[in-house]
């Protein structure tokens, strides 16, 4: 029988030796694969089981697995594909030598590491410039099982969703309900089953690899065990390399090695060519490109600098104009913003607040003109690029708001109001599975969302009414919470 504190233990082996992070809102899970190991094992006595757990490897893989299969596809996040395109390896240096290495870290059934395979065989199909002669990509990942898969190359048109048809058609041999991948992409591949906690033969070569992509990976960890991971895939990338991480994931708080860049609508990470210093970036670059439509946040540094703290006065003055904002007396409050004296540390608070009263009183060229005016002064604001955001969508460009609210999210990973904004866009754009994932990043995050910003950002809701929207937007997507 499963008790309590048979859950807490394996919460506990789980957290010590994957790093996995667990909390008692998935018991009923645990309970439900603890009970299915003892009788797949042939066990009765689960304490006996965690025992044999604390030192078994294999069966530790065995639970890891269940607790972190996720669903993927072939070239998703394609900004991504395009910065590696454009951008990342047209500046690879002669100097890395002969060999290009790419790892998929987390690499699950195969479809992300065989993406960047075919990638690179259309890369050499185009005769596109070089400065490698060979190219090997590395995938690495916790299930056996999902390895078994992608060693077998056979995937359902599910998986090929976001592949074109002439891809699908050049790389793929369809069998019926099947596509199996051509078996020479298939040997330019190699996959290892690794904890990327653990020493790994795939990362233990310093400098080894141009990019590296760890998507949707770091959100399963522990803290203290991601910042571990980070560090392993950082000795592991060359100096001026890139890091991938997925949309809702930031490398805040666990490294300090990196600069943050944008292109083409997506952000990564690139480590210095010089090696990096302990003091954090004060603002992340980006990559030389025209017409790019979205300016990077300003400060998106790993380890979050707080603003100079704000005076009692200065703070009485702020508190008075957003409650004439939050009244929708939007002249009064820029004209009470415009005779507020200058105080320390109030700046950054004033300017958003001025953009947002510019934004309800319908004047959208003021609130954008502010909104950028505040990125300008590297304040590195996610309040800012989600009034740029809202901006967007009253112009109906929903591209660049998805952008604006991405940087948010960046910037504040626990940014629960850009989380739901950006779930409610990607609802109407037809992006099912991305908007389930903010709506309940936003269903979660809003418990412990400021209110100040409830009151700025909530759209009249309070924070009910936004849990009680978050909950229907939820439902007609089929995702009820």
């Amino acid at each position: 029988m499963v008790r309590a504190e048979h859950l807490l233990r394996l919460r506990a082996v789980i957290s010590r030796r994957l790093g996995l992070s667990l909390d008692e809102s998935r018991d009923v899970e645990l309970g439900e694969i603890l009970a299915r190991r003892l009788g797949e094992r042939g066990r009765r006595d689960a304490s006996a089981y965690l025992d044999a757990l604390e030192t078994s490897d294999e069966e530790l893989r065995a639970i890891g697995q269940l607790l972190t299969v996720g669903e993927t596809c072939f070239f998703r996040s394609s900004a991504q594909f395009d910065v590696l395109r454009e951008v990342v390896l047209p500046a690879r240096p002669r100097s890395r030598g002969e060999d290009l290495r790419l790892l998929s870290a987390g690499c699950s059934s195969g479809e992300e590491a065989y993406s960047l395979a075919i990638f690179m065989c259309e890369w050499e199909r185009r005769c596109e410039p070089a400065t490698w002669l060979r190219w090997h990509v590395r995938g690495v990942d916790l299930s056996g099982r999902s390895l078994a898969k992608a060693a077998a190359g056979v995937y359902s048109a599910w998986s090929l969703r976001e592949t074109s048809a002439e891809l699908r058609e050049r790389y793929f041999t369809t069998r019926g309900r099947e596509h199996e991948l051509r078996a020479d992409v298939r040997a330019r591949v190699t996959f290892e089953q690794r904890n990327l906690l653990d020493a790994s033969s795939a990362l233990s070569a310093p400098e080894a690899f141009d990019a590296i992509f760890c998507r949707n990976v770091l959100m399963y960890f522990t803290p203290d065990a991601a910042r571990a991971v980070v560090a392993r895939l950082t000795a592991a990338l060359a100096p001026g390399g890139v890091l991938f991480l997925g949309h809702a994931e930031s490398l805040r708080g666990l490294s300090n090695a990196y600069s943050l860049e944008s292109s083409h609508g997506a952000f990564y990470y690139r480590r210095p060519e010089s090696r990096p210093v302990t003091a954090p970036a004060s603002a992340p670059r980006t990559a030389e490109r025209a017409a790019e439509p979205l300016a990077p946040p300003r400060a998106a540094s790993p380890a979050r600098v707080d603003p100079p703290a704000v005076s009692s006065a200065s703070q009485v003055h702020l508190d008075a104009v957003r409650e004439l904002v939050s009244r929708e007396r939007f002249d009064e409050a820029l004209d009470a913003l415009t005779r507020m004296p200058s105080f320390a540390g109030a700046e950054v608070g004033a300017a958003v607040l001025r953009a947002v009263a510019h934004l309800g009183a319908g004047d959208v060229d003021a609130a954008e003109s502010a909104s950028a005016h505040l990125l300008a002064a590297d304040e590195g604001s996610a309040e800012a690029h989600l009034v740029l955001a809202l901006v967007a969508e009253h112009r109906g460009d929903r591209a660049k708001a998805i952008e604006h609210h991405r940087a948010a999210i960046y910037l504040e990973p626990d940014f629960a109001l850009s989380h739901l904004h950006l779930g409610r866009i990607q609802r109407r754009e037809g992006r099912i599975d991305e908007a389930r994932h903010e709506l309940g990043q936003a269903l979660d995050l809003l418990a412990r969302e400021e209110p100040s910003r409830l009151v700025l950002f909530g759209g009249g809701f309070g924070r009910a009414g936004l849990v009680a929207l978050c909950r229907t937007e939820l439902a007609t997507l089929g995702g009820a919470r």
